[in-house]
């Protein structure tokens, strides 16, 4: 592939790229369904539904008719940590392609995305009818308990070697992809990181002293 990046730094979103509420959270709150959320959760995790019944159970909470416009309103009450913008241009300046693998919406990843210019991200996705309504159809693109196989996707559609490749996360349902990476890092979460074996930052700036430009 001509022009293909050297390196890929994939970022988790909800904690990692953003701080503040996460943006399933935000969604609930904004319809009442916490305790939905909360059960949906608890059974995904512990392998009683599969993860597109967990997304049906949280989007049949929401009233009808569920709005796109109404979604992209909510989440664009996202917080960008502070040094996300210069990390991600001086990643690309040390010939890393950054990206987004989140398990969150791609309404909300296209969004971040934008804002950071950042060309590839990939999210979950649910479908909208002619006028802008949810139409009952979900895409579980990236399952959070198997990020890892959104994360390889990508490496392969890229043509970049995993040697080359980084993952930063902030939570348990990050592990398998940061394992997947040629580096893994943690942030904010120093147990967690020494329990997955990866490295740990404080902030994303720290990334940058760890990896080698290409």
């Amino acid at each position: 592939m001509l022009g293909r990046p050297k390196g890929l730094v994939a970022f988790d979103m909800d904690g990692t790229l953003l701080t503040g509420t996460p943006s399933w959270e935000m969604l609930h709150a904004h319809y009442f369904t916490l305790h939905v959320a909360q059960k949906a959760h608890r059974d995904y995790s512990e392998h009683r539904i599969t993860y597109e019944q967990f997304m049906r159970r949280d989007l049949g909470a929401w009233p009808r008719p569920l709005r796109r416009s109404e979604l992209l309103e909510v989440l664009s009450g996202f917080k960008l940590r502070p040094e996300a913008p210069a990390v991600v241009a001086d990643l690309r300046l040390m010939g890393y392609e950054p990206a987004i693998v989140t398990s969150a919406l791609d309404l909300l990843a296209e969004m971040v995305s934008r804002k950071l210019g950042i060309k590839y991200f990939m999210a979950n996705r649910v479908g909208f009818d002619a006028r802008g309504n949810f139409d009952g159809r979900v895409y579980p693109m990236v399952e959070p308990l198997k990020k890892h196989e959104a994360f390889l996707k990508l490496v392969e559609r890229l043509g970049v070697g995993l040697d080359a490749t980084a993952a930063v996360g902030d939570t348990e349902y990050d592990s398998t992809f940061l394992k997947s990476a040629g580096r893994g890092f943690v942030i904010g979460d120093e147990g967690l990181a020494s329990r997955l074996g990866v490295t740990y930052i404080r902030d994303l700036r720290e990334l940058l002293s760890y990896l080698d430009p290409l």
